[in-house]
């Protein structure tokens, strides 16, 4: 994974790319269209990888995460969900 100061950022997973495509075809855009739109509102102009969450559980679920209960954590690079 690269780090927050590199210009370039990972291809999209297989499943990330195929969910934003279902969502440009429901907002009558292509993929790269939606994209953009979509990431505007994205302070890190990216969309978290599954292995990037996977990566938080398994922290969680293991000896580092012992101290952590009752919280939300909130993956969304940056932007407000409001």
């Amino acid at each position: 994974m690269p780090s927050m100061a590199s210009p370039t950022m990972p291809e999209p997973s297989d499943r990330a790319l195929a969910r934003m495509t279902e969502i440009g075809e429901g907002m009558g855009k292509g993929y790269p269209e939606a994209k953009a739109e979509l990431l505007a509102g994205v302070p890190l102009q990216r969309i978290s990888e599954p292995d990037e969450i996977a990566a938080l559980v398994e922290f969680l679920c293991g000896p580092g995460g012992v101290s952590f209960t009752g919280q939300a954590f909130d993956p969304n690079n940056g932007a407000w969900m409001g």
